[in-house]
Protein backbone atom coordinates (compact mmCIF):
# COMPACT_ATOMS: atom_id res chain seq x y z
CA UNK A 1 0.00 0.00 0.00
CA UNK A 2 1.01 3.70 -0.87
CA UNK A 3 1.10 6.14 1.74
CA UNK A 4 2.77 8.83 0.23
CA UNK A 5 0.51 12.19 0.12
CA UNK A 6 2.14 13.27 -2.86
CA UNK A 7 1.51 9.84 -4.43
CA UNK A 8 0.91 10.79 -7.96
CA UNK A 9 -1.45 7.96 -7.87
CA UNK A 10 -3.69 9.88 -4.94
CA UNK A 11 -6.62 11.94 -6.85
CA UNK A 12 -6.98 15.68 -6.97
CA UNK A 13 -9.73 17.33 -7.00
CA UNK A 14 -9.61 20.89 -9.18
CA UNK A 15 -10.73 22.60 -5.97
CA UNK A 16 -8.82 23.08 -2.50
CA UNK A 17 -9.55 24.59 0.22
CA UNK A 18 -7.65 27.66 0.60
CA UNK A 19 -5.97 29.72 3.94
CA UNK A 20 -9.31 32.07 3.77
CA UNK A 21 -11.48 29.07 4.24
CA UNK A 22 -9.72 27.56 7.20
CA UNK A 23 -9.78 31.32 8.70
CA UNK A 24 -13.90 30.58 8.17
CA UNK A 25 -14.12 27.17 9.23
CA UNK A 26 -12.31 28.17 12.62
CA UNK A 27 -14.95 31.22 13.28
CA UNK A 28 -17.69 28.49 13.09
CA UNK A 29 -16.05 26.15 15.30
CA UNK A 30 -15.47 29.14 17.96
CA UNK A 31 -19.09 30.00 17.36
CA UNK A 32 -20.47 26.65 18.11
CA UNK A 33 -17.96 25.96 21.03
CA UNK A 34 -18.76 29.84 22.51
CA UNK A 35 -23.16 29.04 22.18
CA UNK A 36 -23.38 25.51 22.16
CA UNK A 37 -22.97 25.21 26.29
CA UNK A 38 -26.12 27.79 26.82
CA UNK A 39 -28.35 26.17 23.65
CA UNK A 40 -27.69 22.65 25.30
CA UNK A 41 -26.69 23.16 29.25
CA UNK A 42 -30.40 23.86 30.18
CA UNK A 43 -31.96 20.43 28.92
CA UNK A 44 -29.19 18.11 27.06
CA UNK A 45 -27.37 16.89 30.57
CA UNK A 46 -24.35 14.68 29.98
CA UNK A 47 -25.00 14.61 26.33
CA UNK A 48 -24.08 18.14 25.95
CA UNK A 49 -20.74 16.83 24.53
CA UNK A 50 -21.93 14.90 21.99
CA UNK A 51 -24.49 17.19 20.57
CA UNK A 52 -21.87 19.97 20.68
CA UNK A 53 -19.38 17.63 18.84
CA UNK A 54 -22.07 16.63 16.22
CA UNK A 55 -23.36 20.30 15.53
CA UNK A 56 -19.79 21.64 14.36
CA UNK A 57 -19.26 18.69 12.23
CA UNK A 58 -22.39 19.02 10.77
CA UNK A 59 -21.96 22.83 10.35
CA UNK A 60 -18.29 22.04 9.03
CA UNK A 61 -19.84 19.30 6.35
CA UNK A 62 -22.42 22.04 5.13
CA UNK A 63 -19.67 24.72 4.61
CA UNK A 64 -17.79 21.98 2.74
CA UNK A 65 -20.33 21.21 0.72
CA UNK A 66 -21.34 24.85 -0.16
CA UNK A 67 -17.79 25.64 -1.52
CA UNK A 68 -18.40 22.59 -3.37
CA UNK A 69 -14.77 20.92 -1.99
CA UNK A 70 -14.58 17.05 -2.67
CA UNK A 71 -15.25 16.23 1.28
CA UNK A 72 -14.20 12.39 1.05
CA UNK A 73 -10.81 13.80 0.12
CA UNK A 74 -10.50 16.39 2.71
CA UNK A 75 -11.03 14.67 5.42
CA UNK A 76 -8.35 11.72 4.93
CA UNK A 77 -10.04 9.02 6.14
CA UNK A 78 -8.09 6.32 4.66
CA UNK A 79 -7.26 2.69 5.94
CA UNK A 80 -4.51 1.30 7.56
CA UNK A 81 -2.62 -2.05 7.03
CA UNK A 82 -3.14 -3.64 9.96
CA UNK A 83 0.22 -4.25 10.56
CA UNK A 84 0.29 -0.55 11.92
CA UNK A 85 -1.98 -1.30 14.81
CA UNK A 86 0.42 -2.81 17.78
CA UNK A 87 2.68 -0.25 17.10
CA UNK A 88 -0.88 2.51 17.71
CA UNK A 89 -1.32 0.38 21.02
CA UNK A 90 1.84 0.81 21.87
CA UNK A 91 2.02 4.17 21.48
CA UNK A 92 -1.25 5.14 22.77
CA UNK A 93 -0.68 3.03 26.04
CA UNK A 94 2.79 5.03 26.79
CA UNK A 95 1.79 8.52 25.46
CA UNK A 96 -1.60 8.56 27.56
CA UNK A 97 0.56 8.00 30.76
CA UNK A 98 2.99 10.61 30.05
CA UNK A 99 0.88 12.94 29.43
CA UNK A 100 -1.14 12.03 32.64
CA UNK A 101 2.41 12.33 34.67
CA UNK A 102 2.96 15.59 32.72
CA UNK A 103 -0.47 17.31 33.52
CA UNK A 104 0.30 16.33 37.28
CA UNK A 105 3.46 18.61 36.99
CA UNK A 106 2.16 21.43 35.55
CA UNK A 107 -0.58 21.27 37.60
CA UNK A 108 1.76 22.26 40.54
CA UNK A 109 3.39 24.79 38.33
CA UNK A 110 -0.11 26.58 37.37
CA UNK A 111 -2.53 25.60 39.51
CA UNK A 112 -6.11 24.79 38.18
CA UNK A 113 -8.46 27.36 39.74
CA UNK A 114 -11.24 25.20 42.20
CA UNK A 115 -14.19 26.45 40.00
CA UNK A 116 -13.11 24.87 37.03
CA UNK A 117 -12.23 21.44 38.83
CA UNK A 118 -15.69 21.65 39.66
CA UNK A 119 -17.16 22.07 36.18
CA UNK A 120 -15.01 19.68 34.74
CA UNK A 121 -16.16 16.92 37.35
CA UNK A 122 -19.60 18.09 36.95
CA UNK A 123 -19.21 17.81 33.27
CA UNK A 124 -17.22 14.31 33.04
CA UNK A 125 -18.23 12.38 36.54
CA UNK A 126 -20.63 9.90 36.36
CA UNK A 127 -23.01 8.52 38.72
CA UNK A 128 -25.62 6.37 36.41
CA UNK A 129 -25.00 4.42 33.30
CA UNK A 130 -27.05 6.52 30.90
CA UNK A 131 -24.89 9.33 32.16
CA UNK A 132 -21.54 7.28 31.52
CA UNK A 133 -23.01 6.34 27.65
CA UNK A 134 -23.50 9.64 26.74
CA UNK A 135 -19.89 10.42 28.15
CA UNK A 136 -18.68 7.76 26.51
CA UNK A 137 -20.29 8.73 22.94
CA UNK A 138 -19.56 12.27 23.02
CA UNK A 139 -16.21 12.20 24.85
CA UNK A 140 -14.23 8.67 24.12
CA UNK A 141 -16.07 8.58 20.39
CA UNK A 142 -17.11 11.59 18.73
CA UNK A 143 -14.53 14.11 19.40
CA UNK A 144 -12.37 11.86 18.51
CA UNK A 145 -13.45 10.49 15.58
CA UNK A 146 -14.66 15.10 14.50
CA UNK A 147 -11.84 16.83 16.01
CA UNK A 148 -9.41 14.68 13.88
CA UNK A 149 -11.40 14.77 10.90
CA UNK A 150 -11.52 18.44 11.50
CA UNK A 151 -8.39 19.10 12.66
CA UNK A 152 -5.71 16.71 10.80
CA UNK A 153 -7.65 16.42 7.94
CA UNK A 154 -9.08 19.60 6.76
CA UNK A 155 -6.66 21.81 8.44
CA UNK A 156 -3.00 20.18 8.39
CA UNK A 157 -4.03 18.63 4.60
CA UNK A 158 -4.92 22.40 3.43
CA UNK A 159 -1.67 23.84 5.25
CA UNK A 160 0.44 21.02 3.75
CA UNK A 161 -0.30 22.04 0.34
CA UNK A 162 0.65 25.38 1.33
CA UNK A 163 3.53 25.09 3.86
CA UNK A 164 6.47 21.91 4.24
CA UNK A 165 4.32 19.04 6.46
CA UNK A 166 7.03 20.06 9.77
CA UNK A 167 5.32 23.83 9.29
CA UNK A 168 1.53 22.24 8.37
CA UNK A 169 1.78 20.11 11.55
CA UNK A 170 3.41 22.60 14.04
CA UNK A 171 0.73 25.56 12.95
CA UNK A 172 -2.42 23.05 13.15
CA UNK A 173 -0.92 21.86 16.55
CA UNK A 174 -1.04 25.31 17.84
CA UNK A 175 -4.54 26.16 16.68
CA UNK A 176 -5.48 22.59 18.22
CA UNK A 177 -4.33 23.81 21.54
CA UNK A 178 -5.81 27.08 21.40
CA UNK A 179 -9.66 26.49 20.42
CA UNK A 180 -9.67 24.27 23.19
CA UNK A 181 -9.68 27.30 26.11
CA UNK A 182 -7.30 26.04 28.50
CA UNK A 183 -4.68 27.49 29.44
CA UNK A 184 -3.98 24.70 31.90
CA UNK A 185 -3.79 22.10 29.51
CA UNK A 186 -2.15 23.95 26.85
CA UNK A 187 1.08 22.28 26.64
CA UNK A 188 -0.33 18.52 27.09
CA UNK A 189 -2.36 19.23 23.93
CA UNK A 190 -0.01 20.73 21.51
CA UNK A 191 2.30 17.58 22.69
CA UNK A 192 -0.06 15.34 21.88
CA UNK A 193 -1.47 17.52 18.69
CA UNK A 194 2.51 17.59 17.33
CA UNK A 195 2.70 13.74 17.71
CA UNK A 196 -0.75 13.31 16.18
CA UNK A 197 -0.17 15.47 13.46
CA UNK A 198 2.80 13.36 12.35
CA UNK A 199 1.32 10.05 12.17
CA UNK A 200 -1.09 11.48 10.31
CA UNK A 201 1.03 13.09 7.75
CA UNK A 202 3.07 10.15 7.88
CA UNK A 203 0.25 7.52 6.80
CA UNK A 204 -1.86 9.89 4.85
CA UNK A 205 -4.96 9.29 7.49
CA UNK A 206 -6.64 10.41 10.24
CA UNK A 207 -6.70 7.38 11.81
CA UNK A 208 -3.98 6.47 13.53
CA UNK A 209 -4.96 10.49 15.19
CA UNK A 210 -8.10 9.35 15.85
CA UNK A 211 -6.97 5.89 17.60
CA UNK A 212 -4.23 7.48 19.97
CA UNK A 213 -6.84 11.00 20.68
CA UNK A 214 -9.61 8.04 21.62
CA UNK A 215 -7.10 6.34 24.35
CA UNK A 216 -6.52 9.53 25.48
CA UNK A 217 -9.91 10.55 26.34
CA UNK A 218 -10.97 6.87 27.18
CA UNK A 219 -8.04 7.52 30.40
CA UNK A 220 -9.01 10.42 31.35
CA UNK A 221 -12.43 9.39 31.90
CA UNK A 222 -11.61 6.32 33.60
CA UNK A 223 -9.00 8.56 36.25
CA UNK A 224 -12.10 10.83 36.73
CA UNK A 225 -14.10 8.08 37.33
CA UNK A 226 -12.06 5.90 39.25
CA UNK A 227 -12.17 5.32 43.08
CA UNK A 228 -8.94 7.09 44.88
CA UNK A 229 -8.21 3.54 46.38
CA UNK A 230 -7.42 1.96 43.10
CA UNK A 231 -5.30 4.77 41.53
CA UNK A 232 -3.54 4.95 44.91
CA UNK A 233 -2.88 1.40 45.23
CA UNK A 234 -1.91 0.42 41.35
CA UNK A 235 -1.01 3.79 39.29
CA UNK A 236 -0.29 6.64 41.79
CA UNK A 237 2.92 7.47 43.79
CA UNK A 238 2.56 10.86 46.02
CA UNK A 239 -0.30 12.28 43.99
CA UNK A 240 2.72 11.37 41.22
CA UNK A 241 2.57 8.16 38.06
CA UNK A 242 4.35 5.56 39.82
CA UNK A 243 7.63 6.06 38.45
CA UNK A 244 8.80 2.71 36.99
CA UNK A 245 5.77 3.13 34.64
CA UNK A 246 6.80 6.33 33.69
CA UNK A 247 9.96 4.70 32.26
CA UNK A 248 8.10 2.08 30.95
CA UNK A 249 5.68 4.27 29.35
CA UNK A 250 8.64 5.59 28.16
CA UNK A 251 10.33 2.70 26.66
CA UNK A 252 7.05 1.58 25.56
CA UNK A 253 6.53 5.07 23.36
CA UNK A 254 9.65 4.81 21.72
CA UNK A 255 9.36 1.54 20.21
CA UNK A 256 6.03 2.16 19.25
CA UNK A 257 6.95 5.18 17.60
CA UNK A 258 10.38 3.35 16.28
CA UNK A 259 7.75 0.46 14.94
CA UNK A 260 5.26 2.78 13.05
CA UNK A 261 8.12 4.39 11.38
CA UNK A 262 9.66 1.73 10.48
CA UNK A 263 6.54 -0.09 8.80
CA UNK A 264 5.66 2.86 7.23
CA UNK A 265 9.04 3.20 5.34
CA UNK A 266 9.10 -0.46 4.11
CA UNK A 267 5.53 0.06 2.92
CA UNK A 268 7.12 2.30 0.47
CA UNK A 269 8.40 1.11 -2.84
Amino acid sequence: MQFDPKSPDSPESEQKPKIFDLVSILMILVGVILFSKPLFDPWAGKAEFLLSELLMFGITLVFLKLQKFNVAELIRWNPLPRKLWWSLLLLVTGFVILLDELDRIISILIPMPVERIDELRSAFIFSTLPEAIWIILGVVIAAPLIEETIFRGIFQGTLERSFNPTQAVLWTSLIFAIIHFQIWWFIQILLLSVLLGYLCWRSNSIFPAVFIHIGNNLWTIFIMNSPDHFLLNLYLWHDHVNPLLVVLAIVISFYGFKIFDSKFANSKE
